[in-house]
């Protein structure tokens, strides 16, 4: 059996509903997708698009930096994620119930 070796830099899993999260939250501040790429150093939005779109993850180093950058409580955005892995958890269950 392989044995667990942790991610060097973490990232949080996406999801099509925390992008869309973080998608409102980037609107609501007023920034656009590339001005976050900018800010988080990436040359260009595709990281944070495909973020927003739920279809990559993105590493608590950068989530970190969008929190304080949209100015977010750090209480709400941790509820979001805790929402979002409980899901998850369920989905998984369920699955591995079905077999």
């Amino acid at each position: 059996m392989k044995r667990y070796k942790p991610a060097k830099t973490p990232v949080v899993p996406f999801s099509k509903d925390l992008g869309l999260y973080f998608k409102a939250k980037r609107e609501e501040a007023g920034f656009t997708q590339a001005e976050v790429s900018q800010f988080l150093g990436h040359r260009t939005a595709m990281l944070v698009s495909k973020f927003e779109r739920g279809v990559a993850a993105i590493k608590f180093t950068d989530l970190v930096k969008v929190v304080k950058l949209y100015k977010l409580k750090e209480s709400e955005v941790m509820q979001v994620l805790m929402d979002e892995q409980e899901k998850l958890f369920s989905f998984y269950m369920k699955s591995r119930q079905a077999n």
